[in-house]
């Protein structure tokens, strides 16, 4: 099996890092693997000899574009194990919470904003995007907003 990680890879949510070189122990067996993680924050485990998961990879439904012209991938590869390695998305409690003045502003954007979990894209209308900039490290939400030269950030976790 070959990884892409993410297909039809518009959004830029390939593989962020090269990959790792692991021994699993799997019913009482070690098998060598090879350890790939995603920008979505999910972590692909394959044997080395065979390229098969080791714990099973599922295709499951994703939410689509709606850019004119732009033809997205109807489904993404999910790791069956282990779950994600980091943060896959917020909710409105952990907006940003420097002031009073942000958590309101802040409040407001996610209220206004799609948000459809795991893999929402960019759309062309507000959208909160929660991607992972390291493998198991801190992720930033970024309202996505038409016609704005530049993505704001409401919360970083």
């Amino acid at each position: 099996m070959v990884l892409s990680g993410d297909h039809h890879d518009v959004d830029d949510w390939d593989v962020n890092a090269p990959p790792t070189l692991i021994d699993v122990k799997k019913d009482g067996k070690v098998i060598p693997a090879v350890a790939e993680t995603t920008k979505v924050g999910y972590l692909f485990i394959f044997n080395r000899l065979t390229g098969e998961p080791v714990f099973g990879v599922e295709e499951r439904p994703v939410p689509q574009s709606d850019a004119p012209g732009e033809h997205t991938s109807p489904t993404q590869p999910y790791p069956l194990k282990p779950g994600p390695v980091s943060r896959v998305s917020m909710t409105r409690d952990e907006v940003s919470k420097i002031s009073p003045e942000t958590i309101k502003d802040c409040q407001a954007q996610y209220d206004k904003a799609v948000q459809l979990g795991p893999n929402t894209p960019y759309l062309m209308v507000p959208s909160l995007v929660f991607r992972v900039r390291k493998a198991a490290q801190a992720g930033v939400a970024q309202l996505t907003i038409p016609g704005r030269a530049s993505s704001s950030s409401i919360a970083a976790v």
